[in-house]
């Protein structure tokens, strides 16, 4: 027996975990011909009201999928046609990956190459005054950034 679970979604489809499902209605029954699993077609015999259906998951397949189109065939008798969601599907294993992330829309990496992310180039000179001028133990901290040139030593 097959068992296929209809919810109405209300997550954007490119979010990878769904977590607005509500209006379940769960069905069993038995594929007649043969399915495809990624884009499944089949029809339910109910007196409910499925049109506002739009996402479903079939536990023997183990997957998630749209409602691409819904068709009322006669009275009590809906024909899905759904593709998978491989966001959902697969979210555990997408969620386990380490990745570096190249664009983020509020976090930056400047170590990281981004065409999109326009900085300035010039040069920032800050001088501070030594309050109680030297003494006996000083440091003085010279740094020049690439490009930068070395005035002033032997070099």
């Amino acid at each position: 027996m097959a068992s296929i679970n209809l919810y109405i979604c209300s997550d954007e489809n490119n979010k990878i975990t769904k977590s607005n499902l509500s209006g379940l209605k769960q069905y069993t029954g038995v594929f007649r011909d043969e399915i495809n699993v990624m884009t499944p077609v089949f029809q339910i015999e109910t007196t409910d009201n499925l049109s506002g259906y739009n996402y479903a998951y079939i536990a023997d397949f183990g997957r998630y999928y749209f409602v691409k189109d819904i068709k009322a065939v006669r009275n009590g008798l809906w024909e899905f046609s759904l593709a998978v969601d491989v966001l959902m599907s697969y979210a555990a294993g997408i969620l386990a990956l380490p990745a570096v992330i190249r664009r983020n829309a509020g976090l930056f990496n400047m170590y990281l190459n981004d065409s999109n992310y326009m900085t300035l180039n010039y040069s920032r000179i800050q001088t501070k005054e030594f309050p109680h001028g030297f003494g006996d133990w000083n440091f003085v901290l010279t740094t020049v950034g690439k490009g930068g040139n070395n005035q002033g030593g032997n070099g």
